[in-house]
């Protein structure tokens, strides 16, 4: 039995397997300690994701017995509403977006929404600079962004607005 195999055949092999040492690569944090954010910025993301998932609303209540200490007492990227409810601060986005995810496919998937994001923007990525730059490998571009210290910093910080927005921002122009 003889299967050709051309270029074509190699370059597809190869991206999964990338695609595939990539995706363990970025998903390491999540897997060695899952619930544990590196930053205040990212549990509070995370709860407030929770709670859309949950409830589909941002208002986290506050315990009733704590006192006035509420208006004081909260992450730095959240605000007490008078002691009453705590509001995400900063890119709303976010936590509703994961949100709606995590309620579709359940609360194990939260941190790895961000490096799957991640690896369709590298191939988005691909495919734009291919577009612009016909002559340009796809392989090797492929390899070049994947190993990019930006992406793999951000695709480790599973709750961090930066990553998720400029993966959807790549994503959107591929399909201009």
């Amino acid at each position: 039995l003889y299967l050709p195999v051309t270029n074509s055949t190699w370059f597809k092999w190869g991206s999964i397997v990338a695609v595939g040492l990539a995706l363990w690569a970025y998903t390491g944090p999540a897997r060695q300690v899952p619930g544990l954010y590196n930053s205040p910025d990212e549990a509070t993301n995370a709860v407030y994701a929770q709670q859309f998932a949950e409830h589909s609303d941002l208002a986290l209540p506050h315990p009733v017995d704590a006192g006035s200490e509420n208006e004081f007492l909260h992450p730095r990227s959240s605000f007490a509403d008078f002691g009453a409810y705590s509001l995400p601060v900063g890119f709303w986005g976010l936590p509703v977006f994961y949100g709606s995810l995590t309620n579709s496919f359940g609360q194990w998937a939260l941190p790895y929404l961000t490096p799957l994001l991640a690896i369709i923007a590298v191939l988005a990525s691909v495919r734009l600079w291919q577009v612009i730059f016909p002559g340009v490998s796809r392989a090797g571009l492929l390899v070049v962004a994947l190993s990019l210290p930006s992406i793999w910093y951000y695709a480790a910080r599973p709750l961090l607005p930066n990553l998720p927005f400029t993966a959807l921002v790549l994503i959107g122009a591929v399909w201009l």
